[in-house]
């Protein structure tokens, strides 16, 4: 799926533009949202804070997160960021099995952490100039 992959391996215009897309109520009724924390919560240390901050703002929207990112500084380092991070990623494998969606990298067992981890270390990080 284009959306999931913009959001792990597209360039800075890519995951801004995927993360804000996953703020938009059509957005989430046609494609769910039980798959978004683990990819929403990898941006939230992205080089870029523009990516950063519509990755917590779609976080927001989901249930019981906004609780999550209440003290989150898209601006701050990424060493301050990374717990918050961390803490969306645990909610997300506390909720127990989900339907299995291979092009959504969720297995019988949750996310596949392996293809999600490979996906991720292809990530375009060259720098950007975006025209807003």
């Amino acid at each position: 799926a284009a959306g999931p992959r913009w959001l792990l391996t597209g360039d800075a215009s890519q995951r801004v533009l995927a993360a804000w897309a996953a703020t938009l109520p059509e957005a989430q009724a046609t494609a769910g949202t039980d798959w978004l924390p683990p990819f929403l919560s990898r941006l939230l240390d992205d080089p870029y804070h523009v990516v950063r901050f519509h990755a917590a703002r779609a976080l927001r929207t989901l249930d019981g997160h906004a609780a999550l990112l209440a003290d989150f500084d898209f601006v701050a380092n990424a060493e301050a960021v990374r717990p918050t991070a961390a803490r969306v990623l645990q909610r997300f494998r506390e909720r127990g099995p989900r339907e299995v969606r291979p092009a959504l990298l969720l297995g019988p067992n949750g996310l596949d952490q392996e293809r999600f981890d490979a996906l991720y270390a292809r990530r375009d990080d060259r720098p950007v100039y975006i025209v807003e």
